[in-house]
């Protein structure tokens, strides 16, 4: 899982999606939600998962408690702003998607080249354009 990850725009979106359900105010932020996902870069390094996203980075810490290598999925202690908590994170498709799963929601990433991390890091230091406003 170690490695430079984006997110899955149509995975994430159809999560969202999910979630907001008939809720028309909520809905009206998928524009925005897409602006986000589009910059997003996703960086995890042994102990650390950095998310760059909407102008900011936020660290999170991990320590893998359980490892299942038929399954090809790690169940962690997660450390970060909201303090400790439980997660799993989860290999598929031959090493080239990762699910990092926390508190019964999932992001789902796409392995990336260092070329198009580093592109989405400094898109994700600006704060995305509101679609309509820009």
């Amino acid at each position: 899982m170690v490695g430079k990850w984006a997110p899955d725009p149509g995975a994430m979106l159809a999560q969202f999606k999910k979630e907001i359900g008939d809720d028309a105010q909520s809905a009206s932020m998928l524009p925005l939600i897409q602006a986000m996902l589009q910059n997003m870069a996703v960086e995890v390094t042994k102990g650390k998962v950095i998310i760059h996203a909407m102008g900011q980075s936020q660290t999170a810490t991990y320590k893998v408690t359980k490892a299942d290598e038929t399954a090809k999925k790690v169940t962690m202690t997660v450390t970060d702003e909201d303090g400790e908590s439980g997660g799993t994170a989860t290999i598929k498709d031959g090493g080239k998607k990762l699910i990092l799963s926390k508190d019964g929601e999932d992001i789902v990433l796409n392995k990336i080249t260092d070329k198009d991390f580093e592109k989405r890091k400094v898109a994700a230091q600006q704060p995305p354009a509101i679609p309509g406003l820009e």
